[in-house]
């Protein structure tokens, strides 16, 4: 498996190793970007820190005065990444950095870093440090001291006490889902045994390739009163002439920054097993609109209207193939009751499509506090809409399509835009996907709370125990934490991971979407147990209220 971060999860990166690397005070902290000091506070005493310093450590590891008191503060270790953070560069283009930092979310991203990283006087940092980022990329400069080089004032001060704040806020962030996902795998124990025994060792193997052979094909779906056009990919299973069974149906719906050819394995998998799956492009909040934005010809990572244009790609999709399944598919197609699986913001637009609704109000005061949540940024875009307007009045009635009576929501950004009015209107079965070590989506702010809402008689939360958003950044996370491990060792992971995980789809599919009742043992905690294997685990829970889990959370 090959790899590849864009420039501007490199630049996140990069904040990110700023912000463990600089500020020892905590012994993690934000990093600092200065002109010719960085001020910072150690209670009610003041102290500084000069660039020549910095620059003098990082090269010959010479530690000059002012900088023992902040390196007597670290272990060895922290003092070794240090220096290797000051040393590293990167080969970031300028116009990337600066699209991204214009973007709403970057700007929203930024304003909290400025918050941390002030100007000199005490003034929220946010437009100097992004002068100082483009510039940096301009020259050719990237790294932590080139930025400080290019940072328009004299000095940076570091506000100390927010720093401390922040890092307190994100080691309870650690904190609760450590422990949360402890008391997850003691209930899905508890559920798995009062289950019926069974040896999956002796019943088929799921994580197989079905016996039908299927073709692709690729449509249009053109929306005139939207004027929205998108591509679709559909994969049809070859059926039997003669056969009297609807073909299946399946949805997927990428999520933002991504594209369907994303999940081309996951759609080959399930049309294998006898499924037609059509996979749209969401054209405002895809892969292409985020290169188009590092490209300078967007001004932002997703467009608004996609809270309401996804949902709707998928119903015209849906009504699309109803036209074409008295022509083309000669009836086969069962459109009355279809599957979506979502991931991400495709996870919003499932449980959209599945009967909730927008909650404003919960939106409203969630966007209001001070957490450093990820997810919530991109929820927050919706508040952009006038309180009046008709797109909140639109997403405040709902989206549902009364044809998707299965959900797989896998790593959904839902929690506070939906909220828990929101949620509880779903009454179709809903299976939750949640990854232990999500920072784009964490379990404990996004699943786990979304999933004790839901008032459906038959849901479902699996937990990936290790894994993280996508494969992508669980392979890095994996060679961060286990730099022992080679690329080979973690490709052949992450390869049973997404196998297993395709199993435990297509089980649910078939219960709820084919009929079939065989494959009901196959929905149990026990099943999820039985095709763990470290370190990439599966546990899976039934029963969660919402008053449950905040009994959890004490």
């Amino acid at each position: 498996m090959l790899i590849k971060i864009s420039q501007k999860v490199l630049c996140y990166q990069w904040l990110s190793s700023l912000f463990l690397g600089i500020l020892p005070a905590t012994l993690t902290a934000i990093p600092v970007h200065a002109a010719e000091k960085i001020y910072f506070a150690f209670g009610p005493l003041d102290f500084s820190i000069s660039l020549s310093s910095l620059e003098t450590y990082a090269e010959t590891g010479k530690v000059e005065p002012d900088l023992k008191i902040v390196l007597k503060r670290l272990n060895f270790t922290t003092k070794k990444e240090l220096r290797s953070i000051l040393q590293t560069s990167y080969d970031i283009e300028a116009l990337p950095i600066s699209q991204a930092f214009y973007d709403p979310m970057g700007e929203t991203i930024l304003s909290n870093i400025g918050e941390l990283i002030q100007t000199e006087a005490g003034v929220n940092g946010k437009f100097a440090l992004r002068a100082a980022l483009i510039q940096a990329a301009e020259s050719g400069d990237f790294n932590i001291i080139g930025v400080m080089r290019k940072f328009p004032t004299q000095g940076i001060r570091i506000n100390t006490s927010e720093v401390s704040k922040t890092v307190k806020d994100i080691s309870q962030i650690f904190k609760d889902t450590n422990s949360a996902i402890a008391q997850l795998g003691k209930i899905s124990e508890a559920e798995a045994a009062t289950e019926p025994q069974v040896d999956y060792d002796k019943m088929p193997n799921l994580r197989v390739k079905g016996k039908f052979e299927f073709s692709t094909q690729n449509i249009k779906i053109w929306h005139q009163n939207r004027n929205r056009t998108y591509p679709v990919d559909l994969y049809v299973p070859v059926i039997d002439n003669g056969s009297t069974d609807k073909i299946p149906v399946v949805v997927i719906s990428h999520g933002l920054s991504s594209s369907r050819t994303y999940f081309a394995e996951l759609a080959q998998f399930l049309a294998s097993h006898g499924f037609m799956v059509a996979v749209p492009e969401h054209i405002g909040s895809n892969l292409e609109q985020r290169e188009a934005l590092l490209a300078g010809r967007a001004r932002e990572l997703f467009r608004l209207n996609e809270f309401i244009d996804r949902p709707l790609d998928v119903t015209y999709l849906l009504d699309d193939l109803e036209r074409r399944n008295r022509t083309n598919f000669q009836g086969k197609l069962n459109l009355k009751q279809v599957g979506i699986i979502g991931h991400s913001f495709g996870g919003y637009t499932a449980l959209v499509l599945a009967g909730a609704t927008a909650d404003f109000e919960q939106l409203s005061r969630e966007c209001k506090q001070d957490v450093p949540n990820i997810s919530l940024l991109l929820q927050c875009r919706a508040l952009s809409w006038e309180k009046s307007s008709p797109e909140r009045q639109i997403l405040s009635q709902g989206l549902q399509d009364s044809r998707i009576q299965l959900v797989i929501a896998l790593n959904p950004v839902s929690s506070s835009i939906l909220g828990r009015k929101g949620i509880s209107q779903i009454q179709i079965p809903v299976v939750m996907g949640s990854a232990g070590y999500d920072p784009a989506t964490p379990v404990v702010t996004e699943q786990a709370r979304t999933f004790s809402w839901l008032t459906t008689p038959e849901k479902y939360l699996v937990l990936a125990e290790g894994v993280s958003h996508n494969a992508e950044l669980t392979a890095l996370i994996k060679r961060v934490l286990s730099p022992a491990t080679s690329s080979q060792q973690i490709e052949k992971e992450i390869e049973l991971l997404q196998s297993n995980a395709r199993a435990i789809m297509l089980a649910f599919l078939q219960v709820y979407i084919n009929d079939k009742a065989n494959y009901r043992p196959y929905v149990r905690t026990s099943y999820a147990k039985a095709i763990s294997e470290s370190p990439f685990e599966f546990n899976m829970v039934r029963s969660l209220t919402a008053e449950q889990w905040a009994e959890i959370l004490k």
